[in-house]
């Protein structure tokens, strides 16, 4: 009995998965709009990058002139 559910629970298994794979026909188009927007948001990574790094620095400051106190 077990055997017999392991045997059609295979089969169908293989009958499931010996399907051909099925590729899109659709191509993936990126429209001028999508590309600004991207780039721009890219600028404003870019500028949130670099206030960091300057919040970083000055905070480094910050701690490197109180550590001199001690």
């Amino acid at each position: 009995m077990k055997k017999s559910i392991v045997l059609i629970s295979l089969i169908g298994l293989m009958i499931a998965c010996s399907g051909e794979k099925k590729e899109s026909t659709e191509e993936t188009q990126i429209t001028e709009e999508e590309v600004q927007n991207i780039e721009q948001s890219a600028q404003e990574i870019d500028a949130v990058i670099d206030s960091s790094i300057q919040e970083i620095d000055t905070l480094q400051n910050e701690i490197d002139d109180l550590l001199k106190d001690i």
